[in-house]
């Protein structure tokens, strides 16, 4: 599913072929809670193997898709290493709009939408949602979830 949608929006047979493509197959992905598929996209051979934030930054998302979908997933080995100065190296290092909003939504912090080409209402709407998540840290009850 992932790899059609790619191959319509980016105009090409060879999808991923690209570092950009491998940053929006793991947006679309998040978008759609695809767990599974967020820990095995590392593992692609290919344009995967250049992006070296990739592995942690595709492990806390498929966390964060655990915590708001309880019992899809094992729980993770590894990924407690990854902390927010990690996140603040993806940050710099590498950068596609797709990227930019993974790593700012595991920081915590908004994102402008307008960056991200052809960003959809839904799109945001999706992002609060996961980010009132991680700011009320998962619990429904917290006071920080009810104030967002």
């Amino acid at each position: 599913m992932v790899k059609a949608h790619g191959r319509l929006k980016f105009q090409t047979a060879s999808f991923p072929s690209n570092v950009t493509h491998v940053w929006y197959a793991a947006y679309v992905a998040a978008r759609a809670g695809l767990s599974q598929l967020l820990l095995q996209l590392p593992e692609v051979p290919g344009p995967a193997e250049r992006c070296s934030m990739l592995r942690p930054v595709c492990h806390l998302l498929a966390r964060r898709m655990q915590a708001v979908q309880p019992g899809e997933i094992a729980p993770l080995s590894g990924v407690s290493q990854i902390d927010s100065a990690d996140l603040l190296r993806a940050d710099v290092e590498e950068s596609s709009g797709f990227q930019d909003v993974l790593v700012s939504l595991l920081l915590g912090r908004g994102f402008a939408f307008g960056k991200l080409p052809e960003g959809t209402v839904e799109d945001w709407l999706w992002y609060r949602l996961h980010l009132v998540h991680l700011l009320g840290q998962d619990d429904d009850q917290s006071p920080d979830f009810k104030n967002h």
